[in-house]
């Protein structure tokens, strides 16, 4: 398959060996071949152990798993072979070293299920580090690596941030903790003790308007003063400071480094999570959270006043604040063809459309903050609401919004653009009330076409700037497009 097949390239890892002549499903089947192997001898070193008669099958396992596991990468080995004739290759294999990890608080509890970082040695004659693989502690706060090249490793304790960033207002970031470090010499075995925070636990009831709610999610955030904004994903079963209430609406957090945390509730049936601020100081922290629903509702007309099904209504929060990802479902669906998918996939609150007499409804909004409606059909313009405050429990009536029919514009650059040039486009134009409508986006080498959607119809002046490192670099050209409605104009911008 390759080019030229006089040039012939060997890639020093049989893994990268497979993906490159494979690619992903090849490097998949081989690691799945490999597992297999492992377990077949696993299984045979079981039946055979306290077999006499059987015991050469017992030690050919053994061999077989220790030729792939402990062992360091021995040096890659060239050998012609002969066209005919026997030919005797002889492969090395060096005894790695062992480090053996104790995860403790500082009360000397074991830490259990606890992320811990891996940095490799430096290789000689470089200063690049490498990333080792991550291991997690056992119920007895112990992990063992094996397998290790000699020199000297470094170990920390991954953040338990689970799946969260939260940056400041001038860009600070989260502190690492710092890494401690541990001599390997092949055939030895190293130990290293790490010292985390205290732990505590968290445990409550979720309910809404008096009800259990089940299938709620209870993130934690740590809290910081100087984290003001961030982005909280969903982070699976496996994320630490994630949890789910059960029918019965109890929550629980077993293992939490003690500290102040934010809390937020979500769920498939609300819009916002919810935020609370909670101190964990130790074991038996009980919170239990009750919501209130607070709800709005309106319609989306077009200019005539008829309804319009299925456009897309967003609700925007205004200020700084960490984004909740809403929970995610487990859905199962099938094609046309009968073959099945099963995925996970945002849930209903994430997004909101217009039924078929245009109207929309959310629940569990976000409270005692400014909040805006923003609504776009395929081809309307675009239109916020003014910024708007709920309390808790409040229903909002009549938030209607009317949509003028708008067309497209797709675009893209006639010249040719190095790393260091681009072109800076403005689009304005005066609507029939005498508002000046405006866009601007910019083409380069690394975004060569723009779609602009929701430009109402008529004519857009355009000016169009080449700019480069120290600011204008030719005259703007200026030039006049006509959108129509309900079309798509294709162009090319000189």
């Amino acid at each position: 398959y390759a080019p030229d097949p006089e040039k012939v390239h060997d890639a020093h890892s049989i893994y990268f060996e497979i993906l490159g002549e494979q690619g992903f499903v090849g490097l998949a089947l081989f690691l799945a071949f490999a597992f297999l192997a492992f377990m077949e001898t696993q299984r045979i070193r079981k039946a055979t152990r306290d077999d006499p008669e059987k015991a050469w099958a017992f030690d050919l396992a053994t061999a077989l798993q220790a030729s792939a596991k402990g062992c360091v990468p021995g040096p890659v080995v060239r050998q012609l072979m002969p066209d005919s004739g026997e030919c005797v290759l002889e492969l090395f294999v060096k005894p790695g070293g062992v480090v053996e990890l104790r995860v403790q608080d500082g009360n000397g509890t074991p830490v259990v299920k606890q992320e811990i970082q891996h940095m490799l040695p430096l290789k000689p004659g470089t200063d690049e580090e490498q990333w080792g693989e991550s291991v997690h502690s056992d119920d007895a706060g112990l992990a063992r690596i094996d397998g290790l090249s000699p020199g000297t490793h470094k170990f920390r304790l991954a953040p338990e941030r689970g799946n969260v960033w939260t940056w400041g207002r001038e860009g600070q970031s989260q502190p690492e903790e710092p890494w401690s470090e541990v001599r390997v010499e092949a055939g030895q075995t190293a130990s290293l003790t790490l010292r985390g925070k205290q732990r505590g636990s968290l445990s409550g009831l979720v309910r809404e308007e008096g009800r259990p709610l089940e299938d709620a999610g209870v993130r934690l955030v740590p809290h910081d003063p100087n984290m003001t904004q961030g982005w909280a994903g969903w982070g699976g079963e496996n994320d630490p400071l994630l949890a789910t209430s059960d029918e019965t609406g109890l929550y629980a957090f077993e293992s939490l480094p003690v500290g102040t945390y934010r809390l937020f509730v979500t769920h498939k049936t609300r819009r916002h999570a919810k935020e609370y601020l909670v101190e964990v100081l130790g074991r038996g922290v009980i919170q239990n959270i009750d919501l209130l629903v607070a709800r709005i509702e309106g319609r989306v007309l077009d200019e005539d006043g008829v309804p319009l099904v299925g456009v897309e209504v967003n609700l925007w929060p205004q200020g700084e604040r960490i984004e909740v990802e809403p929970p995610y479902d487990l859905v199962y669906s099938e094609d046309e063809s009968g073959s099945s998918d099963v995925d996970w996939k945002a849930s209903p609150a994430a997004t909101t459309r217009t039924d078929a007499t245009g109207m929309y409804a959310m629940r569990g909004v976000l409270t005692e903050v400014p909040l805006i409606v923003q609504v776009q059909g395929p081809w309307t313009e675009e239109v916020q609401t003014p910024a708007f405050t709920l309390l808790d429990g409040e229903v909002r009536h009549g938030l209607d919004v009317r949509l003028r029919k708008a067309g497209r514009l797709q675009c893209s650059s006639a010249v040719t653009f190095d790393d260091s040039h681009w072109m800076h486009v403005e689009m304005a134009r005066t609507d029939a009330n005498g508002a000046r409508l405006a866009r601007e986006f910019t083409l380069s080498r690394w975004n060569t076409s723009e779609q602009l959607r929701g430009l109402l119809p008529g004519e857009w002046k355009v000016k169009t700037t080449i700019m480069g490192p120290q600011g204008p670099a030719a005259q703007p050209r200026e030039s006049t497009l006509v959108i129509e409605v309900g079309r798509t104009l294709t162009t090319r911008l000189e």
